[in-house]
C-alpha cells in the first residue's frame, strides 16, 4: 500500500513541469491525479486500517452478545419469578402437610394437651378395643411433650419400662365417666414391695394379730412406697380397686364380686380372669389365646403364654443380690377368713388373684391417676 502511494507521488512533480508549456495537457493528469489520491487515500489506505479492529473485533463481539442479552430482561425477571415461586410452593406445600396431619389426627384420634407439640398425646380406642383411650405423659409435667415414640424410648436396661416412674410413659383409659379420665399405667413402677407390713399396722395404732385392722387400713406398706416415687405426679396416683376391675370387666356384674368374701372355689384361690368365659370353673382356660385385656397385665412375667401381648420375664434386684421375676401388680383390696389375710393382684395370669399379704415376691406397683378431660379436649 505505501508503494502505491509513493508511485502516486512521483508523478505529482511531472505533472507540474508540464502545465507551463501546455496548460490543457496537465490539466486530464490532474483529475485522475485529484481523484486517486482521494480513493487511494480515503478509501485503500482505510479499509485495511479498519478491517485490523475488525478482525479481533472486540466491539462486535461485546456488542453481539449485548444484543442477545435482551434477555436480560428476562433475567431480571428470574429472581422476582424464583423468589415468589418457591414461597408460593412452600406454601401450598405447608397446606397440603397440615391437612395430612390434621386428616392423619382425626383418624386416629390424636389429641394434644396445650395444643401444639407440646403436652400429652391421646389416642381414640378402636371398636375392639376394651380399654377407653390411651394416653401418652410425663404425669410430672402435663406441659411436656410426650408421644408414642418418646414413650418408646424411656425404657430400663433390658429395654422395658418396668422401673420407669418419670418422664413419658403409656396409660390406658378404662374408666370416662365424669369429667375426667381414670387410666393405669402401663407398666409396674415398682417391682417387689409390701401390701403391709406388722411394723406399719403398729404405726397406725392396730394389732398386726387382728386380721380385721390388717384390712381395714389397708396396703400401708404399698401406699407409702408409692407416696414416695410419685411424689411429683399430677392426677393424686393410687393403687386400681377389685371393684373398678370387676366393673370394667363384667358390667353386667355376673360374679357378683365382693373383695371382702374369700373363696376357695374359684381357679386360682379368689379372684376372676379378666376374659369372663374362663370363669366358668367347668371350661379350661386356653393359654394361646389373645386377651383382650392384654393391656392390664403386659410387661409381666411369661405372660404371653396366658394372652398377653409384651412380657418381662427379667429379673430385678430386690434386696442386695436377691432377684424377683415381675410376677403381678397390687390392688388396694385384701379379704379375710377364718385362717388368713389375702391381698389381691392383677396377676400374671390375666386376672385378679389372691395372694398372702406377708409374700411380696415380684409383686410391684401399677398406679391410677385421674386427668381432666379439658387439658386432653
Amino acid at each position: 500500500m505505501n508503494n502505491d502511494y509513493n508511485n502516486f507521488g512521483n508523478q505529482f512533480p511531472t505533472n507540474n513541469n508540464t502545465v507551463n508549456n501546455v496548460p490543457q495537457q496537465p490539466v486530464q493528469p490532474q483529475q485522475p491525479v485529484y481523484q486517486q489520491p482521494m480513493q487511494s487515500a480515503s478509501v485503500e489506505p482505510v479499509q485495511p486500517m479498519m478491517q485490523q479492529p475488525v478482525a479481533p473485533t472486540p466491539v462486535v463481539e461485546s456488542v453481539q452478545p449485548v444484543a442477545p442479552v435482551q434477555p436480560v430482561a428476562p433475567v431480571e425477571q428470574r429472581p422476582v419469578y424464583n423468589n415468589s415461586t418457591p414461597e408460593k410452593k412452600k406454601g401450598k406445600l405447608g397446606i397440603i402437610i397440615v391437612g395430612i396431619v390434621i386428616v392423619a389426627a382425626v383418624i386416629l384420634g390424636i389429641k394434644f394437651i396445650g395444643g401444639g407439640s407440646k403436652g400429652a398425646s391421646y389416642i381414640a380406642p378402636t371398636e375392639n378395643d376394651t380399654h377407653k383411650g390411651i394416653v401418652y405423659l410425663d404425669p410430672t409435667n402435663l406441659n411436656k411433650k410426650c408421644s408414642e415414640k418418646d414413650a418408646k424410648k424411656n425404657v430400663n436396661q433390658f429395654g422395658t419400662p418396668t422401673g420407669i416412674s418419670k418422664g413419658c410413659m403409656k396409660f390406658y383409659i378404662y374408666d370416662d365417666s365424669g369429667d375426667t379420665y381414670k387410666m393405669i399405667v402401663d407398666h409396674n413402677i415398682a417391682t417387689n414391695v409390701d401390701w403391709t407390713t406388722e411394723e406399719d399396722v403398729k404405726e397406725n395404732g392396730g394389732e398386726y394379730e387382728k386380721y380385721k385392722d390388717i384390712v381395714k387400713f389397708g396396703p400401708l406398706a404399698a401406699n407409702k412406697k408409692l407416696k414416695e416415687i410419685t411424689k411429683d405426679w399430677a392426677g393424686n396416683p393410687r393403687l386400681i380397686s377389685t371393684a373398678e376391675l370387676a366393673k370394667l370387666v363384667d358390667p353386667d356384674n355376673t360374679l357378683e364380686w365382693d373383695a371382702s368374701t374369700y373363696d376357695a372355689t374359684y381357679p386360682n384361690g379368689t379372684g376372676f380372669y379378666f376374659d369372663m368365659e374362663y370363669n366358668d370353673t367347668k371350661k379350661k382356660y386356653e393359654h394361646s389365646n389373645k386377651s383382650n385385656y392384654a393391656w392390664l397385665y403386659n410387661y409381666t412375667d411369661e405372660c404371653t403364654n396366658w394372652g398377653c401381648d409384651l412380657e418381662d420375664n427379667n429379673k430385678y434386684i430386690v434386696e442386695g443380690t436377691d432377684t424377683q421375676n415381675v410376677d403381678g401388680y397390687w390392688t388396694s383390696d385384701a379379704a379375710i377368713d377364718d385362717r388368713y389375710t389375702v391381698a389381691y393382684k392383677v396377676s400374671w395370669a390375666g386376672g385378679i388373684h389372691s395372694y398372702g399379704i406377708y409374700a411380696s415376691n415380684g409383686v410391684g406397683l401399677r398406679p391410677v391417676i385421674e386427668i381432666k378431660k379439658d387439658l386432653i379436649k
